[in-house]
């Protein structure tokens, strides 16, 4: 065979190849998209179980009360789906939320280890409303956390490992921004909100995404550091014990 028969039928190999990657990446990852919203839905957040996907999204109306000061209601929409079924519109579970400005996201979703659904929602800057169903999104009860008089936004809510849950909200501290964090071991009694990052090299702390490996939770989030102006991944690990909280960072580039 000769150089340039050679050349063809590794270029004719690896077009298949891609092709072949292409298609079944189309056959394989990707359903059709649907609409879920029946109005204009912003920031869809989800979940998963092995019996359960829901998909929670915003839908926003303009303020007709005059008594509150808001430009806008945020009402909260949810979507079920069982294996082997199509999704099931719950229609709207929580709100209406005020808000003013640009529309903000103020939803979090999780599904526990009893199978419950568990909403946090930003009800105002200084109260989260976590939302709590226990039939699959059928009906949900409804519990307000204070959050103290110092304005929080973007709460984030986690199962974890151990089966509690922690809340993040992101707060102004010091000409700064920077997590917080509370926990629970049932989803209704909060702890008191405590300072995540105590570094203080490490500045304007946000989006906080949680996992957890067997009995341990890791925390990953982002943070401008004092001697640059790069954006950092950090990593901090949550012991399982609840009764001390120990904690180690470590920058990576």
């Amino acid at each position: 065979m000769n150089r340039r028969a050679a050349w063809l039928l590794v270029f004719a190999f690896l077009f298949l190849a891609g092709t072949a990657a292409i298609h079944a990446q189309t056959m394989f990852y990707w359903e059709a998209p649907e609409i879920f919203s029946s109005g204009a839905g912003t920031f869809p957040v989800s979940a998963f179980s092995d019996d359960l996907s829901v998909i929670a999204w915003q839908e926003t109306t303009p303020n007709r009360d005059s008594n509150i000061a808001a430009a806008g209601m945020i009402r909260v929409a949810l979507a079920v789906k069982k294996p082997g079924q199509s999704w099931e519109r719950k229609g709207f579970v929580g709100g209406p939320y005020p808000y003013s400005g640009t529309e903000p996201s103020i939803l979090s979703a999780v599904i526990d280890r009893r199978g419950r659904i568990i909403i946090a929602a930003a009800a105002s800057t200084t109260q989260t409303e976590i939302l709590i169903s226990e039939n699959q999104g059928e009906s949900f009860s409804r519990h307000r956390v204070n959050m103290g008089s110092e304005t929080s936004v973007a709460p984030r809510l986690y199962a974890r490992a151990d089966g509690g849950y922690l809340l993040f909200v992101t707060r102004g501290r010091e000409q700064t921004l920077s997590i917080y964090f509370a926990r629970s071991d049932n989803g209704i009694d909060w702890s008191s909100f405590e300072l995540f990052v105590q570094d203080r090299n490490l500045q304007l702390n946000f989006l906080p995404v949680h996992g957890s490996i067997g009995a341990e939770d890791f925390v990953f989030f982002q943070s401008f550091v004092s001697s640059g102006d790069s954006v950092l991944p950090v990593i901090c690990q949550f012991r399982r014990f609840r009764s001390h909280f120990s904690a180690f960072f470590q920058n990576q580039r």
